[in-house]
Parts: C-alpha cells; sequence; structure tokens
C-alpha cells in the first residue's frame, strides 16, 4: 500500500491510496480531524479485480515518520490496521 497526502481543508482531495497488488487506487477526501488524527474517505478510481470496496481511513500521527492506519468499510464488521512508515 502506498498513501500521499497534502494539505487541505475540510471536503477536499488530500491524497491517493494505492494498492498495486489489489490492482485499487482511491482519491482521499479529507472528512474530519481529532487531534493527530484525520479521517480520509477513499472513493475508488481504479478497481482493476472488482475487489475493493470504498473505505473510511484514520490516519494518527506517531512520528515524523510513521502513522497508524485503520481502514473501514461499509458493510464489512471489523476493521484492518497496520503501522505505515515513510
Amino acid at each position: 500500500m502506498k498513501i500521499s497526502l497534502t494539505n487541505g481543508n475540510l471536503g477536499d482531495n488530500v491524497g491517493r491510496a494505492s494498492y498495486p497488488e489489489l490492482g485499487c487506487v482511491a482519491d482521499l477526501f479529507f472528512t474530519d480531524v481529532a487531534g493527530s488524527t484525520i479521517r480520509v474517505q477513499g472513493r475508488l478510481i481504479v478497481n482493476s479485480y472488482n475487489d475493493c470496496v470504498p473505505a473510511t481511513l484514520d490516519l494518527t500521527l506517531r512520528s515524523s515518520s510513521s502513522m497508524d492506519y485503520v481502514a473501514r468499510s461499509p458493510g464489512f464488521a471489523g476493521s484492518a490496521s497496520a503501522v505505515l512508515y515513510r
């Protein structure tokens, strides 16, 4: 997975998430912020194998080189999580 982010205001497209092994790419729209956590809504722009679903991502800064990643999708129980490194 690769996530690219930029500055923006609520509602703005602030980045892109790509999942090369799944053939998925999503634009990320800024929806909320709380402390060091931002929430973005992914909107699929590439779904090569029809295996991808839109997700809401919570991204929490851990350090200047890492962040926590939590993804939730409507209709799916639970979440996916990881620590991402620059």
